[in-house]
């Protein structure tokens, strides 16, 4: 039953559009730019898909790492490790600080205060 009505419709379809284009031979030039542009598109946005997918894939994996660790709690670890590291650097530029007393000495590493020496000097 289904073979039947298969080859029935396939038939009366490909008979149609045999009709079609012998009756009427403006539209095999409409088709043939049309399949051909569908063709030449296809090919374009084939190859451009290619280059963006690895971008694409590191993308959504940076979104899935975000949002993997904000389920997980491991941005709140990571920050707080951050924050104790950072706590210890104060820690140390005050000692560095107390350690210069009055004498008016530098807590900064004398090549990045050379260094910034210059610039306050470029701009004025």
């Amino acid at each position: 039953m289904t073979l039947d009505q298969l080859l029935s419709t396939s038939s009366n379809v490909l008979g149609t559009v045999a009709l079609v284009f012998y009756t009427f031979p403006c539209p095999q030039h409409h088709l043939c730019a049309h399949v051909d542009h569908v063709l030449s598109d296809r090919a374009y946005y084939r190859r451009l898909s290619v280059e963006t997918e690895p971008l694409e894939s590191v993308m959504r994996s940076t979104l899935r790492a975000s949002d993997t660790e904000t389920l997980t709690g491991i941005s709140t670890i990571r920050a707080e490790h951050c924050r104790s590291e950072y706590c210890r650097g104060c820690s140390r530029c005050v000692v560095k600080l107390a350690d210069a007393g009055p004498t008016g000495q530098r807590a900064v590493p004398e090549h990045s205060a050379s260094s910034l020496d210059r610039r306050l000097a470029l701009l004025s």
